[in-house]
């Protein structure tokens, strides 16, 4: 069966490239859409770029509907359920994992409570863009290619799926709960000291938009913990009797996975095996005192998972309502209106927070009656609901859900505590639709009260108008916490700790017009030391923002092409730290030492030690010639970037690594040395901040020395080789460009390869790392690159991976992807007018596609709201 449907779709997805576009409808005739007051239209350029033109913007959402549903319903289908926890009706069993984890979040609920709250005129937009996507769905000729290799049905598209789309995008931003579950079992094992150097308030980098006092940085500043914290030295006196007792454990890497991962978003990119969860996006802005001519320019790059289809479906509206009105820049299929662009008065764009918006509650069972859990005051019973998994080709699955005042049980702790998870978006009036209302936005004041009231996913709304003002300030629902700061999951039972609403609007920071002219956010800390934890302790690290801010400020005057400019700058001021570190180690290895122990009884730092003391010798020479020739410049050509980036990752972790478990020393002895390697091996992996390493390493303390080398000299020399060697092929060191390859696939890659392996794009070189201005890993990156200045459109820039299409027969598909590859200066607008679609009101409701499966019911027709 699975060969036959392989074949099928492989038929499918690469025959001959016919119109996909085509409908049932004559290409003269207009196609019709319910709802839709007057006649409208869509002019597509060569790339199959819309512009819309209708009388209002009810009708163009009508319009853009139907191209969502036309070129993306696949991509837009499988948003819904993976974020309602319906992926097994089309994927069978091989989802119920996905779905059971989802489904316990009841998020279709949620998106039904928060469609019936919606203002009505928001209403009446979201109902509106439903009836395009409904009636570009019924005009399809074929079905998508997912859903013929699944042989799954098109069911219709309703106005909370819509909804369920931005709940998505808010799991898959907000992702404070993994780290806050991990942070709990290290605050439990590890000395605050510790923990609070590796989890640094302040950076020598960094660059918040309300600037820090001397006073609140000075005492921000923590030293390195001295001897009575923390000493390694202990540690090696341990290995060395485990050793003499036949305990031989190695006290390098280990592959122990962390807690079973709570992840809302399925979608989100691994974690490298040395570095951080990869972060994006740059967000800035350059007031006209820093332009050419006096405008405003805002300059945005969402850096997000990368996978084809792109997320983003680029259009532009030209409709009548109290006068001709435009917008132009990118819109996510599955929601109406344009997410990031221009309206012709002001501009828009975001980078998220990185903030914590959402915490676990330890529940406590009633001791007297299991069937309940305590409260402030007493108990209260859980609310038990049944969710109905179905699965295609399957039996249906019941999953009981126990729900607390606070939210659902979600799991347990290290400790196996119940969890209940509370989460900004599901809380009452967490969700609305307030972005569409950038669209009328005229001032930078203006769009700034728009994103105070949006609760979407908590971001830096950076604005700019055509007066040439700037402005920024944070969106969505923020927490009021009481009692405790959000880090670690702590119990609410008797009401000292627990959240208090929202934020007084007074709480939420803004800025317009800043002395120097820019402003620049990049996932940093935006805020002042005195109010940033009331926002979380989360922030990415900020040497974007910093070489940003550093660029726009040297490069000034600036226009379109020189902000372009700065979005691909690829200078790592981090990996220039550390290149300082390693490189005089690696000098001092280039001479022969005497004295030194015979490279086979030298503890290796993770790698294979050299054979002979003149291969570690000239081994080293010639890596330290390499790495004083680089640049700083993180170019595709490079053969010393991947060496300095996977040192780092290594020697941060080894030091975390070696304080952590020197720690367990002393915090549960009773554990074998296998246990204590490798439960700190878990507990060191993923939390440490890689700039306090460069702190150690300036300071070289003896006893946080790792015990896998008898110097600091020694350990970066050992892992620099060590790195060395394992990436070298037969025709020896790689560039950086084939290190940090781009692979995009689609997003059933994991799931479906002989699906998925048919939509992916190209590999191809690249440039650019986390910590440079042109964020760039092998499968995440800028999902677009926006330069625009309001009324000056014409002279913007936008450009986004793959194409407009998600047919890999459409010409389509990926005509987009090199300008974005490249990092072309392609125009903003659609260019000349390609094809003409016409749309007109329709006189009944639209009939299925007639070469497309049957719509299945309505997803949860004739049941109660939860009981699926």
């Amino acid at each position: 069966m699975l060969h036959a449907l392989a074949a099928l779709s492989l038929a499918l997805l690469f025959a001959p490239p016919t119109n996909d576009t085509a409908t049932p409808v004559a290409p003269s005739l207009p196609r019709p859409v319910a709802g839709l007051a007057a006649a409208a239209s869509a002019d597509l350029d060569a790339f199959g770029i819309p512009v819309v033109h209708a009388t209002s913007f009810a009708d163009a959402l009508r319009v853009q509907g139907y191209l969502h549903a036309r070129d993306r319903f696949a991509q837009m289908d499988l948003l819904r359920r993976l974020t309602a926890g319906e992926l097994c009706e089309i994927a069978g069993a091989l989802a119920i994992g996905q779905d059971e984890q989802q489904r316990v979040l009841r998020l279709r609920s949620v998106a039904e409570r928060a469609y019936q709250a919606l203002d009505p005129k928001e209403r009446m937009l979201l109902d509106a863009y439903t009836e395009g996507v409904n009636a570009g769905l019924a005009d399809l000729t074929s079905p998508p290619p997912e859903h013929a290799f699944l042989r799954a049905p098109l069911a219709p598209w309703r106005p909370e799926d819509s909804l369920l789309i931005g709940l998505g995008m808010s799991a898959m931003l907000n992702d404070s709960a993994e780290i806050e579950r991990s942070w709990a079992e290290v605050q439990a094992l590890v000395p605050e000291p510790v923990i609070a150097f590796f989890v640094p308030r302040v950076s020598r980098w960094d660059t918040p938009l309300i600037a820090d006092t001397p006073e609140a940085r000075a005492a921000a500043a923590l030293p390195i913990p001295d001897a009575s914290v923390v000493d390694t030295r202990r540690l090696r006196a341990a290995m060395e009797r485990e050793r003499e007792a036949g305990a031989v454990v190695p006290s390098g890497r280990s592959d122990v996975s962390p807690l079973p991962p709570f992840s809302l978003a399925a979608w989100l990119p691994e974690r490298p095996e040395d570095g951080p969860l990869p972060i994006g996006s740059n967000g800035w802005a350059v007031s006209g005192r820093r332009t050419k001519d006096g405008r405003a320019i805002l300059v945005n790059d969402m850096h997000l998972a990368l996978t084809v289809p792109g997320i983003w479906y680029r259009m532009s509206f030209r409709y009548e309502e109290d006068g001709t009105q435009s917008l132009d820049g990118i819109t996510l299929p599955g929601a109406p209106g344009l997410v990031s662009g221009s309206n012709g008065h002001i501009a828009w764009g975001f980078t998220n927070v990185e903030g914590d918006f959402m915490d676990f509650a330890v529940i406590e069972p009633d001791p007297a009656d299991p069937s309940k859990y305590l409260v402030p005051g007493g108990s209260e019973a859980y609310t038990i609901e049944g969710e109905t998994i179905r699965v295609a080709n399957g039996e249906p699955r019941t999953l009981e859900v126990r729900l607390t005042r606070w939210g659902p049980i979600v799991g347990t702790d290290a400790s196996k505590r119940p969890l209940a998870l509370v989460w900004a978006a599901t809380q009452p009036h967490g969700v609305n639709l307030d972005l569409l209302r950038f669209r009328s936005a005229r001032t930078t004041a203006d769009a700034l009260d728009v994103a105070a009231a949006w609760r979407g996913p908590q971001q830096n709304v950076v604005v700019v108008d055509r007066e040439g003002h700037i402005g920024w300030t944070i969106s969505g629902y923020l927490p009021e916490r009481r009692g405790m700061d959000g880090t670690v999951p702590v119990s609410w039972a008797d009401g000292r700790c627990g959240w208090n609403g929202e934020m007084p609007e007074t709480a939420r920071p803004r800025v317009i017009d800043p002395e120097e002219g820019i402003i620049a956010t990049a996932n940093q800390r935006t805020v002042p030391l005195s109010a940033a934890d009331r926002f979380g302790r989360m922030w990415a690290p900020p040497d974007r923002a910093y070489r940003i801010r550093e660029r726009a400020l040297a490069d000034a005057p600036l226009d379109e092409r020189g902000c372009s400019a700065v979005q691909l700058d690829v200078r790592s001021i981090r990996l220039m730290a550390w290149r300082d570190r390693i490189l005089p180690a690696l000098e001092a290895a280039s001479v022969k030492r005497t004295g030194s122990k015979a490279p086979e009884e030298t503890a290796s730092a993770n790698g294979t030690a050299p054979r002979s003391e003149d291969d570690r010798v000239k081994r080293s020479a010639s890596l330290a010639k390499l790495l004083r020739a680089w640049d700083g410049n993180v170019s595709a050509e490079s053969k010393a970037v991947a060496i300095i980036d996977r040192t780092r990752g290594r020697v941060t972790n080894l030091i975390a690594k070696a304080m952590v478990e020197s720690s367990l020393l002393d915090r549960g002895p009773q554990r074998s040395p296998k246990e204590r390697v490798e439960l700190a091996a878990r507990l060191a992996r993923g939390w440490p901040e890689d700039e306090r390493a460069l702190d150690v390493l300036d300071a070289r303390p003896d006893h946080l020395l790792p015990p896998v080398a008898d110097t600091w000299d020694q350990l970066l020399q050992d892992v620099a080789l060590a790195v060395a060697s394992e990436i070298r092929t037969k025709d020896g060191l790689p560039t950086w460009g084939a290190v940090n390859a781009c692979s995009i696939a689609h997003p059933l890659a994991r799931a479906l390869p002989v699906l998925a392996s048919s939509f992916s794009l190209p590999t191809h070189e690249q440039a650019g790392h986390w910590s440079t201005v042109r964020v760039a890993t092998p499968s995440f990156g800028s999902s677009d690159r926006l330069v625009v200045s309001p009324g000056h459109e014409a002279d913007g820039s936008l450009t986004t991976p793959a194409g407009q299409s998600a047919r890999p027969s459409s010409p389509h598909y990926g005509d987009l992807h090199a300008a974005w590859r490249d990092g072309l200066f392609a125009p903003l607008l659609p260019g000349a007018m390609k094809e003409r679609m016409e749309f007109a009101p329709a006189t009944a409701a639209p009939n299925p596609a007639p070469n497309a499966p049957a719509p299945a019911a309505p997803a949860g027709a004739g049941s109660a709201p939860g009981t699926r």
